[in-house]
Formats: structure tokens, C-alpha cells, sequence
């Protein structure tokens, strides 16, 4: 009994178990049956949507609901739309190629959008011809094909590409390219590749909008040619050749795109009338490059490069602006103009070099900021570059603050501190002016350099304050017919004025003091220099003159110096005239191994010694022809007539006794009062000399005096 129902339980328990199998089975039949599958193969014929409407062949993929066509199912073909103001949904679906064409063809349609699909391996993802006011959104492109071009329009315009994805890894391939196609924006869309060409190319083409995109890797990321009023705003680019390269194109718009990692960052060729402003290039070998281009305003962008940031090789159309600029370079010149005039201002430059300016005339440079740390590029340099203007610039830190190789250039209220060379004039500087800049902490503060054969002369120095050189304030070598003129020169380290080698320059009206050697250096070689009108005070020397003949030393006021007030050494045919020296901490004048000087009309004051000469009668301490000396503070004599000759007047303001002053052979005619050569008694010339007869009226003619 226990078996049986053992048996029976177990038997139930078996019925149980295969009763739930057989449901399981059912349900899974019926499951198998309802259920779609995606195992079915990609149609592979290509489909037209006709201009009627209806899709062809009647089996593709594709679905209809009013005017949007949506595809069910990839593709392996082409798509060609005939029919205008429809909207193509791709589904995130794939349309590929059999083996090249265009993947989706639109012909003399408009209103059409494309959308949500992903083209693969066609020489030509989308492409149209004569078809306007279309719109391809939100699309993937990819490509290996060789050349291709994967979004192509041809004479199309008023069409919106946007927000779509491009990649190709065939070589020579473009991104988007547009021939004789209009007012087509192009904005927000990716662009990829290893060795692709350009990432947006437009051939012939007006007034299109380029903006936003990201574009890497194509050796030029936005390329226009023949193409004008375009703007290229706010684009992402990366590469190896050119970001955004412009040729024969005009009147565009290049702003607020970030460049980096190409050999040019922007170039421009044949190209004018374009504005490039706000935007930042980095990490390239030339920032920005134009090639026979005028006319374009360059501002506001912030650059950096490896070698040069600003190139211009222009035409003579007009000038270009470049302003307000903040530009960086690793190794040479930051803004190199060629060739044409030019305008650079308010520009902010570091790190390396300044503004070069080559066969550039009339050009205009005002208000720069250039700032290095290298001292082998300098700041400003100007060859061949007449009719400049720089103005308003402020240079530190570089070889030289300004240099000119030039003729006819105003250098004027500008700021250069803590170059090699604050101001250089070279070989080729003539007539030149440097005036009311302020020059400090250089190793020279200006120099003028020229040479035996090409000599920088005619310039004028004038009303420049020139303070802390290393130095000298001035340094002239090879210079001449200069006029340095109403410039403050105080605490350089060498001296004020160092000339050598140099003839006929004239230093008139300066205020000089506090150096640390001379005031003014004349030596080696110098020759028919005027130093008149001066102000010279608490230098080493007043004035010093060594190795040097045919100098005028006239009407200058020199004091507190520490040696001597004027030095001559070896120095012939100097006339020393009308000066006041005093307070010299050793000699007023001190002569040494020098000849055929003449010395008068001078004032000495208060000097140590008030003059010495190694040999005073090689010298005249006067006049020769007036018989008039210089006045001494320490002569003691007395003008009372006692002497002969002109020594018989009484009261004529030369003294009469003690003489020669200080000692033989120097001053025979000493002067009792300073400057007594302006105070003479009048004269009468009463015509020729007459016998008077005691108690007869004699009558003298004074209309002669």
C-alpha cells in the first residue's frame, strides 16, 4: 500500500513537471512567431525620392508621413532627392557606399532637411548642385576614400550645415566644399582626419558664415579662394599647415577663432581688406602671414608662436592696421612688415622680439608695448623705412629699444627702458628726429653709429631725458652734421656724451649732470665739433677733449666738477670761448700736450686752480686779434692804465699789473670782472686826431661811434 501511493505521488509529481514543460513550450512558440527579428540583410539598391513624391524602388527602406521620409533599414547605395521642402530622418541609420558616388545627391531642389543619418565611404557624403535654403543637421560623415569631398556644394546657396560630425582618413580629402556657392552657413560641426586637406574649402564663394566648428587634424583647417565677405567666427582648429589660409579673398571676417599646432596660424595671400581681430593662436611658427596683402586691419587677437607672430609682405594698395594686439614669439621678430607702409599700434608684445619694419615707408607706429627677456632681438627696427612715425611706444628688455637704417623718421615721446641700446641711429640714418622721449636704464641711451664710409648723419637729438645708462647717455661713433640739442642727461654710469670718430656735430643747450666720468667726451679722431650753450654740472669732467682738433667749446656753464672743468689732452686748434667754470674740483681748464689752443672770454670761478697747462706758451689765453683774456676769481691786479700798450687805459675792465695771470705765458689781458668782455666803456671815434690851440674851441665829429 505504501507503494502504491508512493508510486501514485510520484506519478502525479511527473505529470505535474511535464504539465509546466509543455505550457513553457507553448509560450515560447507563440513568443517565436510575434516577435520581429533584425537578422534580415541592408538593402543594397539605390533609392531616389522622386520629384513627385514617391520613393523609388517601391522596397526601399524608407517611410512617408506627410513630407518627412524616414529610413527603416541601412542602405548599401546611393540616395538621390528630386523633391523639394521635404525632410529626409535618418534614424541613426546607415547609408553606405557600393563602391563610391555621391551617398545622398540633391539637384536644383530647396527646403529639404537631412538629418539623424550616418553616411559611410562615399566620394561625396552629401552633395549639392544648384540646390538652396537646405538644411543638413546632426549627421555622421566618414570617409577613407582618396580626394573626396564630403560635404560638396556646387553653386548652392542659403543652406544651413550644422551640428553634423565629419571624419576621413583618405588622403587629400576635404571636410566641406563650397564652389560659387552664397550665403551658406556652416556652424558647430566637427571635422576630423589623419590626412585629410582642408576641413572647410571654399572656392568662389560670397557672404558664407563659417562658425563654431571644431576642425583637427587637416593641414589647413578653413581655406578661402576667390571668396569675399565671408565671416569666419569662433572656430576650433588644429593641424599642420595653416589654420584658416586666405587667397585672392577679400572683405572677410576672420574673428574669435582659437588656432593652434600649425606652421601658420592665419595666412593670407592676394588678400585685402580683411578684418582679423580677437583671436588666439598658439603653438605656431608664424601667427598670422600675409603675402601681397593690404588694406587689412589686424587687432585684438592674443598670438603666440615659436618664431614669428605678425608677417606682412604687402603690395603699395595702402596700409594695413595692426593694433591692439597681444603677441608672444619664441625666437625672432614679433611684427616683421615688408615693403609697404604700414600702421602697428597699441599692440602688447612679449617674450622675444619686437617690430621690424623692411623697405616700409610711411608708416605709422605708436603706442606698442613690447616687453622681452631676450636681448639678441630688438625692440623696434626700421631699414630702409622712410617717413615713419613711432610715437608713443614703450620698449623693455631688449637688444635695442628702436633702431633705425633710415631716412626722415620721427622717434618721438616714446618710453625705452632697460635695453642694450636704448635709441640706435646706424648707417643709412639721416635726418631723423628723436625728440621728447624718455630713455632710461639702458646700455646706452642713444647711439649713433654710422662708419667712415656711410656715416649716420643729419639727425636731430632734441628734448629727450636720458637718465641711468650702464654707459653713456649718448654715444656717437662715425657721426656726423647731428644736432643734439635740449636733452637731459643725469646719472649714467659712463658719460653723458661719448663721441669718437665723428666731425662737425653741434651739442647746443643740454642739461648734463651727475655722471659718473665726463659730461662730454670728445677723443679719437674727432674733429670740428661745436659744444655751445650747456649746462654741465657735477660730472668727473666737465667737458673732455682727447686725441681731438677743431673744436668750438663756447657759451657753457660748467660746475662742481669732480676733476676738472674742461680737460684737454692732446688736442689741437680748440677754441675754449665764453664758458663759466667754477667749483672744479681741480683744474677750470686743464691742458696737457696740447698746441695752438685759444683760450678767452671765459669766466673760471672758484676752480681748485683755476687753469693749468703742461705748456702755455703752445697756447693763447687770449685773444690775439682783441687783445682780451678770460677773467680769473683769483687775479688780484689792478686795472689802473700803470702798463703799456693796452695796459695804459685805466679803467677799461683789463688789468694792468701781475701779469701774466696765473703764470707765465698764460693770460696777458685778465678781465677784473666776470664777464667783462660785455661790460667795455663806450668808445668815441671822433675821427682823425687833431692840434688844439690853448683858449680856441676845438670840435670833434662822434656820428662815426
Amino acid at each position: 500500500m505504501d507503494y502504491e501511493i508512493k508510486k501514485s505521488g510520484t506519478f502525479f509529481h511527473i505529470r505535474k513537471m511535464f504539465a509546466t514543460f509543455l505550457v513553457a513550450m507553448m509560450i515560447a512558440t507563440v513568443f517565436a512567431v510575434v516577435v520581429p527579428t533584425n537578422a534580415s540583410a541592408d538593402f543594397t539598391e539605390s533609392v531616389w525620392i522622386l520629384a513627385n513624391g514617391d520613393v523609388y524602388p517601391a522596397g526601399a527602406p524608407i517611410s512617408v508621413v506627410g513630407s518627412t521620409y524616414t529610413m527603416t533599414d541601412n542602405i548599401v547605395g546611393t540616395l538621390t532627392i528630386q523633391k523639394s521642402n521635404i525632410k529626409l530622418d535618418g534614424g541613426g541609420l546607415i547609408l553606405q557606399s557600393p563602391g563610391g558616388g555621391y551617398g545622398i545627391s540633391l539637384i536644383s531642389v530647396s527646403g529639404v532637411t537631412i538629418q539623424n543619418l550616418n553616411i559611410e565611404n562615399h566620394w561625396s557624403c552629401i552633395y549639392l548642385s544648384y540646390s538652396n535654403d537646405n538644411t543638413i543637421t546632426t549627421n555622421t560623415f566618414s570617409s577613407n576614400r582618396f580626394d573626396n569631398k564630403m560635404i560638396l556644394l556646387s553653386d548652392s546657396n542659403n543652406n544651413l550645415i550644422e551640428h553634423n560630425t565629419v571624419s576621413t582618413t583618405g588622403y587629400s580629402a576635404d571636410g566641406i566644399y563650397l564652389r560659387n556657392s552664397n550665403s551658406n552657413s556652416i556652424k558647430t560641426n566637427t571635422f576630423t582626419t589623419g590626412t585629410g586637406h582642408w576641413g572647410i574649402h571654399i572656392i568662389d564663394s560670397e557672404a558664407n558664415q563659417v562658425i563654431g566648428n571644431h576642425i583637427s587634424g587637416y593641414p589647413v583647417g578653413i581655406g578661402s579662394f576667390d571668396s569675399s565677405d565671408s565671416i569666419i567666427e569662433g572656430n576650433i582648429m588644429s593641424g599642420s599647415s595653416s589654420g584658416i589660409g586666405l587667397g585672392n579673398s577679400d572683405n572677410n571676417v576672420l574673428t574669435r577663432n582659437t588656432i593652434s599646432d600649425y606652421i601658420a596660424g592665419i595666412r593670407l595671400s592676394n588678400s585685402n581688406s580683411n578684418q582679423i581681430t580677437h583671436n588666439t593662436i598658439s603653438d605656431v611658427l608664424v601667427c598670422i602671414d600675409t603675402y601681397e596683402s593690404d588694406l587689412n586691419k589686424i587687432n585684438n587677437n592674443i598670438i603666440s608662436s615659436i618664431t614669428f607672430g605678425i608677417m606682412l609682405y604687402p603690395t603699395d594698395i595702402g596700409k594695413s592696421i595692426i593694433s591692439d594686439n597681444l603677441v608672444s614669439v619664441g625666437s625672432s621678430y614679433t611684427i616683421y612688415v615688408d615693403s609697404n607702409p604700414e600702421t602697428v599700434v597699441t599692440n602688447n608684445i612679449c617674450n622675444y622680439g619686437g617690430i621690424a619694419l623692411y623697405s616700409s615707408e610711411n608708416s605709422y607706429v605708436a603706442g606698442n608695448t613690447v616687453t622681452t627677456t631676450n636681448i639678441w632681438i630688438g625692440g623696434m627696427y626700421l631699414h630702409d623705412s622712410a617717413s615713419t612715425i613711432v610715437t608713443g611706444n614703450t620698449v623693455s628688455g631688449s637688444r635695442y629699444g628702436f633702431y633705425s637704417e633710415s631716412v626722415d623718421i620721427i622717434i618721438s615721446e616714446n618710453t625705452y627702458n632697460k635695453n642694450g641700446q636704448g635709441v640706435l641711429l646706424g648707417r643709412w640714418a639721416t635726418n631723423n628726429e628723436v625728440t621728447g622721449n624718455t630713455i632710461s636704464d639702458n646700455g646706452n641711451g642713444v647711439l649713433l653709429q654710422g662708419s667712415v664710409i656711410q656715416p649716420c648723419e643729419g639727425n636731430t637729438i632734441s628734448s629727450n631725458t636720458i637718465t641711468g645708462s650702464i654707459s653713456h647717455g649718448i654715444l656717437m661713433s662715425g657721426a656726423e652734421n647731428n644736432l643734439i640739442t635740449e636733452n637731459t642727461i643725469t646719472n649714467n654710469d659712463g658719460d653723458g656724451f661719448h663721441i669718437l670718430q665723428s666731425n662737425n656735430n653741434i651739442l647746443r643747450g643740454n642739461t648734463i649732470s651727475d655722471n659718473t666720468n665726463t659730461g662730454i667726451r670728445l677723443w679719437a679722431g674727432d674733429t670740428s665739433e661745436e659744444v655751445t650753450e650747456n649746462i654741465i654740472t657735477n660730472n668727473g669732467h666737465g667737458i673732455s677733449l682727447t686725441y681731438v682738433n677743431s673744436h668750438t667749446i663756447e657759451g657753457n656753464i660748467i660746475s662742481d666738477s669732480i676733476e676738472n672743468g674742461i680737460y684737454v689732452y692732446s688736442s689741437d686748434d680748440i677754441t675754449i670761448i665764453d664758458n663759466i667754470i667754477s667749483n672744479s674740483g681741480n683744474s677750470g681748464i686743464h691742458v696737457l700736450w696740447s698746441t695752438d689752443n685759444t683760450i678767452f672770454h671765459n669766466n673760471l670761478i672758484d676752480n681748485a686752480a683755476n687753469a693749468y697747462d703742461s705748456n702755455p706758451s703752445n697756447n693763447d689765453w687770449h685773444d690775439p686779434a682783441t687783445e682780451e683774456g678770460n677773467y680769473w676769481s683769483d687775479y688780484t691786479g689792478w686795472d689802473d692804465g700803470s702798463g703799456t700798450g693796452k695796459h695804459d687805459i685805466a679803467g677799461d675792465g683789463i688789468g694792468d699789473t701781475q701779469l701774466p695771470h696765473p703764470g707765465p705765458d698764460y693770460d696777458n689781458y685778465p678781465f677784473t670782472r666776470e664777464s667783462g668782455w660785455l661790460n667795455q666803456p663806450p668808445v668815441a671815434d671822433t675821427g682823425p686826431d687833431q692840434e688844439i690851440i690853448l683858449g680856441e674851441t676845438a670840435e670833434f665829429d662822434g656820428s662815426g661811434s
